[in-house]
């Protein structure tokens, strides 16, 4: 399993180039993304970073709007490298039960 990183484009809107923007991972390899309750703990992680990244601090309309845009951002690009680790871990799991030997028949013909 790998861990995956999100790259805050939105924070560089007001201030620096998008090259620039930070790139935070999450670490997912301690949770059975295979599970509901690994994807639920995973969703959590996201969530949690995101607000840590994306809070200004700073009171106002813009302020506000930016937070929101960043917080969209950075949580379209999270879910689609959530659904890939899911994705791979789901695959791997398969290819595991293929290749362990008690998940074969031990009836051939049947």
């Amino acid at each position: 399993m790998r861990n995956f990183a999100l790259i805050l484009a939105p924070l560089a809107v007001l201030a620096a180039p998008v090259a620039a923007a930070p790139a935070e991972t999450i670490n997912h390899t301690d949770i059975d993304l295979t599970t509901k309750a690994g994807v639920e703990q995973l969703n959590r992680r996201i969530e949690t970073k995101i607000r840590g990244l994306c809070e200004t601090g700073t009171p106002g309309v813009v302020a506000r709007q930016y937070e929101q845009q960043c917080r969209a951002v950075a949580l379209a690009e999270a879910r689609t490298k959530a659904r890939i680790a899911i994705a791979e871990a789901n695959a791997n799991k398969a290819r595991l039960a293929e290749a362990t030997p008690a998940s074969r028949s031990t009836n051939p013909g049947a």
